[in-house]
């Protein structure tokens, strides 16, 4: 039985890590080194459970359903760079499966994660349901079923587009790389690192600033731009400081930003 379960897939991470091995900031400001086994994880955090606690159906999650994403996307997401790299990324994506992988694979991302998991609660008194802690836990391993008819909809109604790293800094990733949700302006859009030199956003497809599918070389601003979002969103989200991490590929970009992730933390101390 697997009880190490990542939050954020290893499958993911090492396109953050040198073999294994990437450099973080975590909850407290430090800088180390890490191995991508050692962070984003949680024990038995897949687990459906009895209403006393105990864990049922032994990784029928873990096993039968994330492995076997991760290890599919694992290809996937190799072909994707190689098509970002040599310019065929329209071509490759032009294809319904390869596009809707994409977006199901930034749902995941979502859904999976421990922030979204705390949101259940809310979703069922919104429904008019209190769920205790146990119930709401399974209920969110079990709303991944809901994955394909999210991703599907997100589909119809969205584009995807690219952001290349034209600089010597990295994009930045951390536990919570998945971003989708409503703008200021009600429309919902999406957003996450893929790689240190790429970034992936999801916008509508009404919006014509961007074509479908484009590649577009970003300068210093832009990536400081989305680097600094996400460490705010990193830092002011509300859980335990063990969830926060910062994963750089390059030690050099996480000093780059350390004194800004010390303010981060300390405005939200206060």
């Amino acid at each position: 039985m697997t009880h190490d379960q990542h939050v954020v897939p290893q499958v993911y991470l090492k396109n953050f890590a040198d073999g294994k091995t990437c450099y973080v900031i975590d909850g407290y400001g430090k800088i180390s080194s890490k191995s991508i086994e050692g962070i984003c994880y949680e024990k038995d955090y897949y687990e459906l459970r009895d209403s006393e606690g105990e864990i049922v159906y032994e990784n029928l999650f873990e096993s039968g359903v994330y492995q076997k994403l991760e290890t599919s996307y694992s290809n996937y997401l190799e072909d994707l760079f190689l098509a970002l790299k040599t310019d065929n990324v329209k071509r490759f994506l032009k294809l319904e499966d390869n596009s809707l992988c994409l977006i199901t694979w930034m749902v995941i991302m979502l859904l999976r994660n421990p922030l979204a998991f705390s949101m259940t609660p809310e979703i069922g008194r919104e429904m008019g349901i209190e769920w205790n802690d146990i119930q709401a836990h399974n209920n969110a391993i079990l709303s991944m079923t809901a994955l394909e008819n999210m991703s599907r909809a997100l589909y119809k109604t969205h584009k995807v587009v690219f952001l290349k790293n034209g600089t010597d800094m990295s994009f930045l990733t951390g536990n919570y790389p998945s971003v989708i949700m409503n703008d200021k302006y009600g429309k919902t859009r999406g957003y996450m690192p893929l790689s240190p030199e790429y970034y992936v956003l999801l916008i509508d497809k009404g919006d014509k600033e961007l074509k479908e599918f484009s590649v577009s070389t970003v300068i210093k601003p832009i990536v400081d731009y989305y680097n600094k979002a996400l460490i705010r969103s990193t830092i002011h989200i509300e859980t335990d400081v063990k969830h926060k991490y910062i994963i750089s590929k390059d030690r050099k970009t996480l000093e780059y930003y350390h004194e800004y992730i010390k303010k981060q933390m300390y405005k939200k101390s206060q």
